[in-house]
């Protein structure tokens, strides 16, 4: 009587098979609207798109409103918004609509565009802040036929959290034309924003101002307003605001001066193409309601270019501009900055 053999040699085959197709089985999915799939693993969705890490392409971004079905094997934090959070895993059951399963508990199908988060950061969520800056420092000095001496400084810090944002910041130059100052001029800053929806914030600000050659000992300004969002992500930002001011001026020589203004301004930053090459711009605009004609622009625009880890250089070109200088004084400031610096 003959015995049947076991399918021994079949074995190591079989469990190659299961160890190769583990991962596709676990991966996340998300379904496109033009029906293409991306398999891999979901990192983050922290505003209109969704951070995907593939094995074939590293990370890949996607428009979330491109997105019709997604689905997570592993477990995902998931914010809603509604203020809810639900941990777990998520899938589609029928296009632009999600149910997220955490233990025992299952919410009820949930639109896609109901989803605020994936995974985000303690600064995103809300339960914690992220902070930003970066120092700006400048020094020529010549000797010979010309002897001058120029420092310039900048800096700024900004503390974000989901629905707050602090800024404080000033900035400062000194120039000396054979021990003759010829320059001499400091800016300081403080700025508060408070988020009422992912875009609109409303702002209160403030600054103080010295500036020796334009005759101002100290001007300052006080205001509140509210802004729009548009962008805000570590390639792109750009917001616009507007509000009232008052501002106040004590000259050194001319008559002081206080009215009400209206004040409107832009910050934007870009990291251009595929680099870490920056583009920044930021202005600042004054129109005096009692007197149009008390105008006033401060503008910032430069390029930001990485060296070694997070040291920079930045070229910068500054305008100020004054319709109302007190006699004796021009318009218009203009100052080419080459400057290094540091980021965090």
């Amino acid at each position: 009587m003959s015995r049947r053999k076991k399918p021994v040699a079949a074995l190591p085959a079989l469990a190659i098979f299961c160890v190769l197709i583990a991962p596709a089985a676990m991966a996340d999915e998300i379904v496109m609207a033009n029906g293409d799939r991306l398999t891999g693993k979901i990192v983050r969705k922290e505003s209109e798109t969704l951070v995907l890490a593939t094995s074939y392409a590293g990370d890949v971004t996607v428009k979330w409103a491109d997105i019709r079905r997604i689905s997570a094997d592993g477990p995902v934090a998931v914010y809603f918004e509604d203020g809810s959070k639900l941990s777990g895993t998520m899938r589609s059951t029928q296009d632009g609509m999600v149910i997220v399963t955490s233990g025992g508990l299952t919410s009820a199908p949930t639109p896609l565009a109901k989803l605020r988060f994936i995974n985000p950061s303690a600064e995103v969520s809300g339960e914690g802040a992220k902070v930003t800056g970066h120092i700006n420092a400048g020094l020529s000095s010549s000797a010979g036929n010309t002897q001058t001496t120029k420092i310039y400084l900048d800096t700024e810090g900004v503390i974000r959290s989901r629905d707050n944002r602090y800024t404080l910041g000033g900035r400062g130059a000194r120039t000396e034309d054979r021990g003759v100052q010829s320059e001499s001029n400091w800016l300081a800053y403080a700025k508060y924003d408070h988020f009422f929806t992912k875009k609109w914030y409303g702002y209160g600000n403030g600054d103080f101002e010295y500036d020796r050659f334009k005759d101002i000992r100290m001007r300052s300004t006080l205001g509140l307003g509210s802004g729009y969002q548009f962008f805000e992500s570590e390639r792109t930002n750009l917001s616009l605001e507007g509000g009232l001011t008052y501002v106040h001026t004590d000259f050194i020589v001319g008559e002081n001066d206080a009215y009400p203004a209206a004040r409107w301004a832009l910050k934007y930053d870009h990291m251009l193409f595929a680099s870490k090459i920056q583009f920044f711009h930021a202005h600042e605009v004054f129109v005096g309601l009692d007197n149009t004609d008390k105008v006033f622009v401060r503008s910032q625009t430069g390029l930001r270019i990485p060296l070694i880890d997070k040291l920079n250089a930045t070229a910068q070109y500054n305008v100020d501009w004054d319709n109302t200088p007190t006699d004796g004084r021009v318009r218009t400031d203009k100052t080419l900055l080459l400057t290094l610096g540091y980021t965090w």
